[in-house]
């Protein structure tokens, strides 16, 4: 009776240590996970969209832009690359922005000043975009354009190109000031 204690001892101490030891594996991809993105490795996405708010007469190009696709909102490859193109330098002119995963169409969007002209880009693609560089700032707005526009036909999958609401909800994205002058206290004579 002794001997089936003793090996039901061992068989629970070797249970126990199996388990440790996959518990002690796990945190360790966890640390090491953690490591990654502390070190800037974020996660890359295919699905972005762009807001851009402008005004005076860079809202009129920007609307000419729109007016010029406006038969279809839906974008193939070769009108993505265009439209991104067309809207990289276009940036330094807009007043407000946003850039960020896609999950709905551009068509809404928070502002915190009121008047101008919105648009909305969405770009789907096969190609992962670096999330980390998506902040809504004009460098990055700009290199995200530019990198859409320098994207082959078998990378992109369609793109949405359209002039956008501004909405109160908070589940849209709030557009964040490009320029100092943009910031709502400076903004109040900038109107479309």
């Amino acid at each position: 009776m002794s001997l089936m204690f003793m090996v039901a001892a061992a068989l629970g101490l070797l249970l126990a240590a199996i388990a440790v030891a996959l518990v002690w594996s796990v945190m360790r991809g966890g640390v090491e996970e953690r490591a990654r993105a502390a070190a800037g490795d974020a996660p890359r996405l295919g699905d972005v969209v762009v807001f851009l708010r402008f005004d005076g007469a860079a809202a009129r190009d920007a609307e000419a832009l729109v007016s010029a696709r406006a038969a279809s909102a839906l974008l193939d490859p070769p009108a993505l690359r265009e439209v991104a193109e067309a809207l990289a330098p276009m940036v330094d002119r807009a007043t407000h922005g946003y850039v960020g995963p896609a999950h709905w169409a551009p068509s809404e969007a928070r502002v915190s000043v009121p008047g101008g002209r919105l648009i909305g880009l969405r770009a789907r693609t096969r190609a992962p975009i670096d999330a980390a560089a998506m902040a809504s700032t004009a460098p990055s707005i700009s290199g995200l354009l530019r990198t859409l526009a320098g994207l082959p036909d078998a990378s992109i999958i369609e793109g949405f190109f359209r002039t956008a609401e501004p909405s109160r909800d908070p589940r849209m994205p709030a557009l964040a000031p490009l320029r100092a002058e943009a910031h709502p206290a400076a903004a109040g004579s900038a109107r479309a």
